[in-house]
Order: structure tokens, then sequence, then C-alpha cells
């Protein structure tokens, strides 16, 4: 029951955890349950990467179980290798990354849903999660999936160690210059070589919608020119319009004005005639 409890409490908005976590423990301190409850009471509210990665978990369950399959595949590949057998690691690799890449763009909408914001640096901490998740895979302590508050970095070089042969009994020694690579160096190289390779398609992801915003802003700033430009030349175009208009209506007025005096002229004139039309009755 408890179990329930506490998939259901990880299942929440994070907005609700605290509200939940208090809730929970109140009923099981009720139920006589103490322990549990101050269990539950000590639960970290998670950081909103470790929660993104906790709803991937329940609401992406079967890419987030293939990402945890590509990862245990890669290292078992890699501690064959380190056993002198055979093993193609790189083409083990690429799958894992798209993975990686598909989780990636699905806790960005999850976070944008949610009103979180999925800034490169948010994004990039979950991916760390994600990857630490998919390299810890069946080791003894590896973090509960599903249930986490806190980001999840990559395990140490001596829990991976765990799954590697000791042969350092059986190889000879020799000079420093010729010394065999210990295995703990060759795990370290490998983890090392995995976060530079995610650091690397991580940097390119961010890189490529900088460039897209940057093409975007280019864009639009050319049609806002283009917009001034327009709007430059409809205002020289109604300012034109406008002072032909005003010598129009002055060329109106002036012809006007002649008629109107023209018009006072002749009724004068009739007004003469009127007059010695009288006189010569």
């Amino acid at each position: 029951m408890i179990e329930q409890d506490l998939d259901a409490l990880f299942s929440l908005p994070l907005s609700e955890f605290v509200a939940a976590r208090k809730t929970l423990a109140a009923r099981l301190k009720k139920s006589g349950l103490r322990n549990e409850a101050a269990s539950i009471s000590a639960l970290p509210k998670p950081p909103v990467t470790a929660w993104a990665v906790n709803q991937l978990y329940r609401q992406h369950r079967q890419t987030f179980d293939r990402l945890l399959e590509a990862g245990e595949r890669l290292r078992q590949a890699q501690v064959a290798q380190l056993k002198g057998r055979n093993a193609d690691v790189r083409s083990l690799q690429g799958p894992r990354r798209e993975l990686l890449s598909e989780l990636s763009r699905l806790a960005a909408k999850l976070l944008e849903d949610h009103g979180h914001n999925p800034s490169p640096d948010t994004l990039r901490r979950i991916n760390t999660t994600l990857e630490a998740l998919s390299i810890y895979g069946s080791l003894p302590d590896a973090p509960s999936a599903g249930r986490l508050t806190a980001d999840v970095d990559p395990p140490g070089f001596e829990s991976f160690a765990q799954l590697v042969p000791n042969t350092s009994k059986v190889v000879p020694f020799r000079t420093p210059a010729k010394t065999k690579p210990a295995e703990k160096d060759i795990v370290q190289a490998t983890a090392a070589l995995q976060a530079a390779e995610h650091a690397l398609a991580a940097t390119q992801a961010r890189a490529q919608e900088e460039l897209a915003t940057q093409k975007k802003a280019v864009a639009n700033k050319q049609q806002t020119e283009k917009q001034k430009q327009e709007a430059k030349q409809r205002l020289e175009q109604a300012i034109a319009a406008d002072k032909e208009a005003r010598e129009q209506e002055r060329a109106a007025a002036i012809e006007a004005d002649k008629v109107a005096k023209s018009l006072e002229e002749a009724m004068r004139a009739v007004d003469a005639a009127r007059r010695r039309l009288d006189e010569l009755k």
C-alpha cells in the first residue's frame, strides 16, 4: 500500500508535492506507522529536473526502458571488451544517444505543459541524469527511477569496476613505459569519453538552436526593414497627395474668387443698364 502511495506522490505535479507529502505522512502516523510516516516526511522535494525524469519514467515507460536496456547492452559490451573479448562498443552508442535525444525532446514538452522553463541548462541536467541511469542499469547502488529526489551523476568508478574482472595478478610487471593501463583507468577513460560525447551532442544541439534563432531574427529584421520602407514610401506618397490636394484647393479658391468678382461686375452692369433704361423712359 505504501509503495502505491509513493508512486502516487511522485506522479503529482511538482507544485503539489509538499502538501501531498504532508497529508500522506499524517495519514500513516494516524494509522500507527510512525517509522514510515517519518520516512515520508524526510523525503526532500525533487528539483524540477529530477521531477521531469520521474515523469518521463511514468509517462513514457516504454522509451525509458529502452534507454535502460541500451545502456545495459553498452555496459556489457564495455565489460566484455575489458575482458579481452571482441565487442562492438561504437555501434551500441548510437541507439542510446538517439533515445537520450528522444527523451530530451519529451522532457522539454513535459516542462512546457506544466509551466516550467525548458532552458538549455535544465535540459542538460535532465540529460545527465538520464545518461547516468542508463549507465547504472542493474548495478546494486542504482537509483530508483521514478522516485528521484535529486539529480543523478554517473556512477563512480568503484561501482562500475564491480563488473570488471581483477586480472592484476596475472599481468607481469613491466617498466612504467610499457605497463598495460589499469582497468580502473580504462573505465575512467571510457566514462570520460561518454561524458565528452554527451557534452558534444548537447553543445551541437544548443548551437543548432542558436543558429535557428539567429536566422529567425535576421529574417524578422529583414521583414521589419521591408515593412519600414513600405511604410516610409506610403507616407511619402500620402504627403505628396496631401500637398497636391492643398494646391488644388488653393487654385480652386482663387478661381472661385475670380468668378465671384466677375459675377459682381456683371450684376453692377445689369443694375446700371436698368437705371439707364428707366431714365430713358
